[in-house]
């Protein structure tokens, strides 16, 4: 008996797919629901069984640049404001 060569297989492979329409789309429609799932596990519900109240948060909030930070977006907002209330000419009106 002679080996298949790898062309014949995938040859045969996607005949049989194409046969089988349906059950090729049902089975690629399950290791999708399948792989979904394994990604909702490993994201979401294996976080919540961790325990993470031995993690501190080692963090320096630097006074300074929150100041800075706080003054840059109250320029921005009161430029945003100031936007607001500019009338802009009618371009489509017949020149009232």
């Amino acid at each position: 008996m002679r080996k298949d060569s790898f062309k014949e297989k995938a040859f045969k492979c996607a005949l049989f797919s194409a046969k089988h329409a349906f059950f090729a789309c049902l089975v690629i429609f399950l290791l999708t629901l399948a792989g979904g799932f394994a990604i909702f596990y490993k994201n979401y519900i294996s976080i919540q069984s961790e325990d993470f109240s031995d993690v501190s948060v080692k963090g320096h909030l630097d006074e300074e640049s929150y100041d800075k930070l706080k003054s840059f977006w109250r320029d921005n907002e009161a430029r945003f404001n100031a936007a607001d209330t500019l009338e802009y000419p009618d371009i489509f009106s017949a020149g009232d």
